[in-house]
């Protein structure tokens, strides 16, 4: 009927009407992603022949925004001796991490154990989180809470390399007198004999490879131009091994570092980091 047509003309401006809309947001979506497109486009053709530049320029930006990252409060419990705790001392101090050092003695250890989440030291408490044990984990946390250790994944993994060589170090230093605990016979003569021949023949070979990486680096660290966590559990380890720390219980030479220039070098540069340098004058 005739009374319908107004109706007719009306939903059929708006039908256009909608359908002009819908044409043009989706226009308008075509436009807005080909754009898109173009801008990821061109910041990949600009960053891809540049990526050296970014990556110079990643450690001093993190650098820069570590010290503003809120920290946890941290109790780092270990004995009163170097083993498997100074790495990690060395890794928060110099990352200027504080922490609560509580030294656990020979005493009050038998009824601490049975409490302890691994039956071992060290543990670390993070505040309002819970407590964590295993020494490497531990470094790896200090690490990146102090910047010490890598982000880029090829860096890291160079600095994992270093860290399961340090494992088998100390794992042969502890040998000699940990498995004359279970063999026949004399432990202490088991204890003499095995501390020489592991003294003369098989940490020579493992300290050898470093000295060689050391050189191959070329800034007296392992990794980069900059101490990380590699740095902090060798220098520990060195150290331990050049002061004795492992001949009156496992029989191995101090002089096994003999001929290492260069690890003992690290020794010291880490020890003359400043925070390292003032955690070990407040130590003593």
């Amino acid at each position: 009927p005739s009374s319908q047509q107004p109706f007719r003309l009306l939903f059929s401006a708006l039908d256009t009407h909608a359908t002009t809309e819908l044409a043009s947001n989706m226009a308008r979506s075509r436009i807005f992603i080909g754009a898109a497109g173009v801008g990821i486009g061109l910041a990949v053709g600009y960053c891809l022949p540049k990526m050296h530049v970014l990556v110079g320029i990643a450690k001093p930006l993190e650098d820069l925004l570590t010290p503003l990252v809120p920290k946890p409060s941290l109790r780092l419990r270990y004995f009163n001796f170097s083993g498997r705790g100074e790495q990690v001392r060395w890794a928060l101090a110099a990352g200027k991490v504080p922490f609560v050092d509580e030294h656990v003695t020979s005493e009050a250890w038998p009824s601490l154990k049975a409490s302890s989440k691994s039956g071992a030291l060290p543990d670390l408490s993070v505040g309002g989180i819970g407590t964590f044990c295993q020494s490497e984990a531990i470094l790896r946390y200090a690490g990146r809470l102090g910047g010490t250790y890598p982000t880029d994944p090829v860096r890291a993994l160079a600095v994992d390399e270093v860290l399961g060589m340090n494992a088998e170090v100390i794992d042969l230093a502890n040998l000699p007198g940990h498995a004359s605990i279970f063999l026949p016979g004399d432990p202490a003569k088991y204890t003499a004999t095995a501390g020489k021949m592991i003294s003369e023949k098989k940490l020579p070979a493992l300290l050898q490879t470093w000295e060689h990486m050391l050189a191959k680096n070329g800034s007296g660290y392992f990794v980069g131009r900059e101490p990380t966590i590699a740095d902090f559990a060798v220098a520990s380890t060195i150290d331990m091994l050049r002061t004795g720390f492992y001949e009156s219980c496992h029989s191995i030479s101090p002089k096994v570092v003999d001929g290492f220039p260069r690890l003992n070098a690290l020794v010291d540069l880490i020890k003359d980091i400043p925070g390292v340098h003032r955690y070990r004058e407040e130590k003593q």
